[in-house]
């Protein structure tokens, strides 16, 4: 921090430094230039905001725009891409498609092609890309079903950490409730479950011209597939809700078919009246400015 923080006083002239994957969280520091290996888009992009974080008035020639360089992997006798040391940190398969969205691309616009980007790599129904070499395809889809098998059996193992031991055995509650860590031992470490269902839920009004967004004049067109700029608007206007009623009502719910990115995938709508009232079962929903949803129980009024 004292010499790659803000400021110019103690700023090396030259220096190379070493880090592990610490240097991406949340650190103020910059850099003129980084080099990387090859890991999970999302943490690319983390890292690349370490890059030309502060304004300053002289960059080292050659580096007056931020340049992130990615150690591309080698391959196999086969030719199946061999992500060495970070195949051992994370999931091939998140890796395999990090790589192949970023192997062709000569830059990338930050933030305007974040969300994009990522959905290429984590949008796990997304079909194999044209002119994928077969090797990589049938890479694809090997990793893809060891990735969906793992993520299953990493939350039985969770649920197993916190399962209630039955109710004879010889257990005592601070067991199962508590992790013995040497750092902190009154931690609390389990639940009962692995946490409040809940679903990021948008509001859309119902006008005379159709869907708008609430308090404006903006159409929405459900039938049509929203590109990115509109996705953003959705989410903009969008709030989790984690009443369970609610929740069980808006998964039964099917999204438009046009809705097939993987930013609104897990999304439900709600449309209100011209009062910012929506109904879902029992349920009402109420849009105030000041207080925000208000939820009341529609079977008791």
């Amino acid at each position: 921090m004292r010499q790659f923080g803000k400021g110019h006083d103690h700023r090396p002239q030259r220096f190379v430094l070493v880090a592990t994957q610490v240097i991406e969280q949340s650190l103020d520091v910059d850099f003129d230039l980084m080099i990387s290996d090859i890991a999970p888009i999302d943490l690319l992009l983390q890292r690349s905001g370490r890059l030309h974080r502060h304004t300053r008035d002289h960059r080292p020639s050659g580096f007056t725009t931020p340049q992130l360089w990615i150690v591309e992997p080698s391959f196999t006798v086969n030719g199946k891409a061999d992500f060495q040391d970070s195949g051992y940190i994370y999931d091939r398969h998140i890796l395999l498609r990090s790589w192949l969205t970023l192997r062709h691309r000569p830059q990338v616009q930050l933030p305007q092609e974040m969300d994009p980007l990522i959905e290429s790599v984590y949008d796990l129904g997304m079909a194999i890309p044209e002119g994928v070499e077969p090797v990589h395809a049938e890479d694809w889809v090997t990793s893809l079903e060891k990735y969906r098998v793992e993520e299953e059996a990493a939350k039985q193992t969770q649920a197993n950490q916190v399962k209630i031991p039955p109710p004879h055995g010889d257990v005592k509650p601070d067991q199962f409730t508590y992790l013995k860590k040497e750092d902190d031992e009154s931690a609390i470490a389990a639940a009962t479950r692995l946490g409040e269902p809940s679903i990021a839920t948008i509001f859309l009004q119902r006008t005379d011209c159709g869907l708008v967004f609430p308090g404006s004049q903006e159409q929405v067109n459900l039938s049509a597939r929203p590109d990115l700029a509109l996705i953003r608007r959705l989410l903009a206007h969008s709030t989790r809700i984690s009443k369970r009623e609610i929740v069980k009502g808006l998964l039964n719910q099917e999204n438009p078919k046009t809705w097939t990115s993987a930013l609104l995938r897990n999304c439900r709508y709600v449309e209100v009246n011209a009062q910012g009232v929506g109904v879902v079962g029992n349920w009402r929903l109420t849009l105030d400015p000041l207080l925000g949803v208000l939820i009341e129980n529609d079977s008791k009024s």
